[in-house]
């Protein structure tokens, strides 16, 4: 039985691999310890003004606006035809006058040629 003597080697290799390793875990330990998040504190912001728009308002100021322009229109064309009929009333009755005051001439000279 050949038996040497165990070398030393070995089992100090696997001690110091054992505490390079514990080492190489305390300095990540540390490490993550100092880098700890910074606390983010919560930013209060103010509540929004709002308004609540009725768009049943808003039709119906539309509907008033387009009736009040249809209404307008239909005013300004009804007292442009009442200007228009006035106007050729009167035209009408110069036309009148003027054939009236030629029949008078006619008949002055008829009376005063007999």
């Amino acid at each position: 039985m050949n038996r040497s003597a165990p070398k030393m080697g070995r089992p100090l290799r696997g001690f110091i691999l054992a505490v390079l390793v514990h080492v190489a875990f305390g300095a990540l330990l540390g490490v993550s310890l100092r880098l700890q998040p910074e606390v983010v504190k919560p930013i209060y912001a103010e509540p929004v003004r709002a308004v609540v728009v009725d768009l049943a308002a808003i039709a119906q100021e539309k509907k008033r606006k387009t009736d009040a322009l249809k209404k307008k229109k239909a005013e300004e064309l009804k007292t442009k035809k009442a200007a228009e009929k006035k106007k050729k009333a009167e035209a009408l009755k110069k036309k009148k006058a003027a054939e009236k005051k030629k029949k008078e001439q006619a008949l002055k000279k008829k009376k005063a040629a007999e």
